[in-house]
């Protein structure tokens, strides 16, 4: 048996036509019946059943064509892995976040010339984890509210997985130019209260949710009048530019960064370091050489953003304490 045999079944299979199929195939109707007559002889089995109205698949030949269909897939994923072999590949996931994409499509445009390929997936941090264990991506930038690195920690060990800390972040709101608070450097705790929000849907490591322990304010989490949940950063991005929603964030995003996508970050006054953001990899893995570059891009596009968001806290504070 043969790969050739198995491309003309299944062009035979889905043209539901022999005559169809050699023209697919760009050969001869006779050839193609030849094949498949091979293929036949070989297995033991009638594939098709024929009649005057042509062919169908005989009890067999529908079993055949599900195998066969999954060989060939396999055999085309083998094809293009020997072309990713000749570029430079970065294969990586991450949660759902404007500023981290803002950031990739910049280190594209850095490197386009150097045959460069990206595969970049966003999801929960437990689906990123799952990605990087069975090998879909290398590595997966995650955010992790500290009072969940002991069961991080643990699923990291189960899954042979390790974690580098790039900066830590305090809760802040994210507005818009629509919202009254879009001028505002920062807000009481309490403030929230009498909000209306647009929110992602939780992340068990991330979970807003524990923002309540860095607060001395007693409103909680889940008393927020939350009127969008969302799994889409594109969709947050515009429900916080076009209307008067605001949402609960980390303050990751760099002065330079709010100002391009028209986003502002507000202080919470009372609210502390509460989450880690940083990257996962499997143990003892080799960096490529792309990795490495974008790995020193993001430390480096972070540490940019720390320094543009400690000026800002500390007008914040001066702001909140001449206020007081």
């Amino acid at each position: 048996m043969d790969i050739k045999q198995l491309h003309y079944f299944m062009a035979a299979v889905e043209c539901a036509s022999l005559n169809k199929a050699a023209e697919r195939l760009y050969t001869s109707q006779p050839n193609v019946s030849r094949v498949i007559h091979s293929l036949e002889e070989e297995l033991g089995n009638p594939i098709f059943l024929r009649s005057a109205k042509g062919i169908i698949l005989s009890s067999f030949g529908e079993q055949l064509s599900y195998y066969a269909k999954n060989i060939l897939k396999n055999v085309e994923h083998m094809q293009e892995l020997s072309i990713d072999e000749k570029q430079k590949k970065l294969n990586i996931a991450s949660y759902p976040s404007g500023m981290l994409s803002n950031n990739l499509a910049k280190f594209y445009n850095e490197h386009r010339e150097e045959n460069l390929h990206i595969d970049y997936k966003e999801g929960t941090t437990e689906q990123i984890l799952d990605y990087i264990s069975q090998g879909i991506v290398r590595i997966g930038v995650v955010e992790i509210a500290k009072q969940q690195l002991a069961p991080f920690r643990r699923i990291l060990q189960n899954k042979r997985l390790e974690f580098t800390m790039l900066r830590s972040g305090r809760f802040c709101l994210y507005v818009g130019k629509e919202h009254p608070l879009y001028e505002r450097a920062s807000v009481p705790f309490d403030t929230l209260k009498d909000l209306e929000f647009v929110q992602e849907n939780e992340d068990y490591f991330t979970s807003l949710s524990y923002m309540g322990k860095f607060s001395s304010g007693a409103l909680e989490y889940k008393d927020l009048k939350h009127r969008v949940h969302t799994d889409s950063d594109h969709c947050m991005m515009h429900m916080l530019r076009e209307t008067k929603l605001c949402c609960l964030g980390v303050d990751f995003f760099s002065k330079k960064m709010a100002r391009e996508m028209e986003i502002h970050a507000v202080a919470i006054e009372g609210c502390g370091s509460g989450i880690l953001l940083g990257y996962v990899h499997k143990q003892n893995q080799e960096m490529e050489e792309m990795e490495k570059l974008y790995l020193e891009n993001l430390g480096s596009f972070l540490q940019e953003s720390h320094k543009s968001l400690l000026f800002f806290f500390i007008y914040a504070l001066i702001y909140a304490f001449t206020c007081f």
